[in-house]
């Protein structure tokens, strides 16, 4: 586990960098900040379900977090939105799987866009294991959070209000099974 830990954390920082390059910043903006300090691991096994017909797996969500690394077995469920329809994400051997959040969709003032996501109950004979580290501020982060700086201009105002990192927080504890993306919330 410390070894995932230590590569993850490398990746996220490279992939924060090259995700901040790609919104014409420099690659070094999220560097020295507390945006990607905050590191959660959460294991899922889906046993094989018997009448995966009557049940979900995990509901569809987004996540509040800047980005989620995704490291899955070959037994597929994931399913992500697109344009309205839910399409398979089929396992590929040794890939991972970069899911934006909501913070970060907030961050971008609506470049990137948060990725629905849900998990359908396993029908196979094989579990389905995934491990998703969220990389997300500190809680107890008092900086406030909005659109970068330099996305924003007279012609392209902001998105979203500035707002902490504990009122996304309370929204995450407080929002309703089901419900979707929280940059909602901070929408103006």
């Amino acid at each position: 586990m410390l070894e995932w830990d230590k590569e993850v954390t490398l990746l996220a920082e490279r992939l924060g960098g090259l995700l901040t390059e790609g919104l014409g910043l420099n690659s070094d903006k999220l560097k020295g900040t507390p945006l990607l300090e905050r590191r959660a691991v959460a294991g899922h096994y889906y046993p094989r379900c018997p009448e995966p017909n009557k049940t979900i797996g995990t509901g569809a969500h987004t996540d509040y977090t800047m980005f989620t690394i995704l490291l899955q077995n070959m037994v597929g469920g994931l399913q992500v939105e697109n344009d309205g329809k839910w399409t398979d994400l089929k396992p590929v051997h040794g890939a991972l799987v970069i899911n934006i959040g909501d913070l970060f969709q907030i961050l971008s003032n609506d470049k990137y866009k948060s990725g629905a996501h849900r998990v359908y109950a396993n029908p196979w004979e094989k579990p389905r294991v995934s491990i998703a580290t969220f990389f997300s501020p500190r809680f107890d982060d008092e900086n406030l959070c909005g659109p970068f700086d330099e996305l924003t201009s007279p012609e392209n105002p902001a998105l979203f209000r500035q707002f902490k990192v504990s009122e996304l927080i309370e929204k995450f504890i407080a929002r309703k099974p089901g419900s979707m993306s929280l940059a909602d919330h901070f929408r103006v």
